[in-house]
């Protein structure tokens, strides 16, 4: 397997996901809507603003699935 996981690395992480939702065709909003309530879900809420590079190797796989 690569170790490059084409994560945009300078980009934080919620932006990230929102864009990447956007990609597979959700608007906006319902992308915002969404992601904000999986990262609640999972506990993720401190994750939003970190930057992908900020992220160990593991974590970086597990976001990228």
């Amino acid at each position: 397997m690569p170790e490059e996981r084409g994560l945009y690395k300078k980009m934080k992480i919620g932006e990230q996901s929102l864009y990447l939702a956007q990609l597979k065709g959700l608007s906006k909003a319902d992308a915002l809507h969404k992601i904000k309530d999986w990262f609640k879900r999972l506990e993720m809420d401190s994750w939003w603003n970190k930057k992908v590079e900020d992220l160990s190797k593991g974590m970086g796989q597990n976001y990228n699935l």
